[in-house]
């Protein structure tokens, strides 16, 4: 199935209501909803069949066409062709059909598209409705004589949110697809000055799928100030595409990355990043808030690994506290073990 999208008319689930009296026509809302754009770069005739997998009713309506400058988001006219029928389970732009739309009670099928050179390099939209929106998925087949598709404006995902957030930790990412075509997977790239990046992970895609799915991804190394991440998409062929940037701020000057093992039997690794050299206390408390142990280390900027010692301590449980001049900036909770 080919799917293409222009910015802005996507609706699902009814989410964004684009129809309205003046573009509705033979359709009424829409229930679950996808959003398409085509244009033709050879003359003919379009068609195509679109057949849901249980039977279902689905619903559709093209409008168009439109030069690229001047494409309607929503449209602002009625459709093109539009068909609303409930008798048939696929439904078709065919030839010979002999109308061009179709009420509840129609055929399903109406006139195929006549693509003429003055229609050559022009954008037409198409609304693909399911009527029940109980995520039944469909196939969809074009039936064209002569007609060329200009595939280069085909989006392989169709993205809905990227966005993140700072945590004591890390930075979390967080994005959304709507659909996917032949998607391999997600290269998360991060930048410093947010032009040059370099690769940090990846995400597998789900390949073709017409739901929505939510993507997270966790960078435990983040930077001090602001970090750029951005997304490169890879199809299953190899070809990749620069998804939008956005930017995270953190403004902590030091992070505990890690202490372990814990529990433990008292010798704990931790693992320490430093936007400067400088240093720093690190005091154990006991459940009572009794400081049991205090002392003093120099630490370099970046990360410094050391081990902490509280081998003369009982087993129990203790809390650690990481201080500098500004205060308290990591606390980790800790079990001492029998040895």
């Amino acid at each position: 199935m080919f799917r293409w999208k222009i910015d802005g008319i996507s609706s699902d689930y009814a989410d964004y209501q684009d129809l309205n009296a003046t573009n509705a026509d033979c359709l009424s809302v829409e229930h679950q909803s996808q959003w398409f754009v085509f244009a033709p770069i050879t003359t003919g005739t379009i068609g195509f069949t679109l057949i849901p997998s249980n039977g279902i009713d689905y619903d559709f309506a093209i409008w168009g066409p439109y030069d690229y400058d001047d494409v309607p988001c929503p449209p602002d006219e009625a459709p093109l062709r539009c068909s609303y029928s409930a008798l048939y389970e696929p439904t078709d732009l065919a030839l010979s059909a002999g109308d061009y739309t179709e009420s509840p009670s129609g055929d399903a099928w109406v006139e195929a598209i006549t693509v003429a050179n003055d229609d050559l390099n022009k954008y037409y939209l198409m609304l693909i409705d399911n009527f029940t929106a109980d995520n039944t998925s469909f196939s969809f087949e074009w039936n064209l004589d002569g007609v060329q598709l200009d595939c280069a404006i085909m989006l392989p995902v169709e993205l809905t949110d990227f966005s993140g957030k700072v945590l004591n930790d890390r930075n979390e990412l967080r994005w959304t697809t709507a659909s996917e075509l032949n998607n391999s997977h997600f290269e998360i790239e991060r930048s410093t000055g947010g032009i040059q990046f370099e690769k940090i992970g990846e995400i597998l895609g789900q390949g073709t799928t017409s739901f929505s799915t939510n993507y997270l991804y966790n960078d435990r190394e983040r930077p001090f100030g602001t970090a750029y991440y951005r997304l490169n998409q890879v199809d299953l062929n190899g070809a990749s595409e620069l998804l939008p940037t956005i930017s995270l701020t953190n403004d902590a000057h030091a992070e505990l990355m890690s202490l372990y093992p814990n529990p433990g039997k008292g010798i704990f690794a931790c693992d320490l990043k430093m936007k400067e050299a400088k240093p720093i206390g690190i005091q154990v408390y006991d459940l009572q808030s009794r400081i049991v142990s205090d002392f003093r280390m120099e630490m370099e900027e970046g990360v410094n690994h050391m081990d902490i010692n509280l081998t003369d301590l009982r087993p129990g449980t203790y809390i650690v506290v990481f201080v500098d001049e500004e205060g308290a900036f990591a606390t980790e909770r800790i079990i001492l073990k029998p040895k």
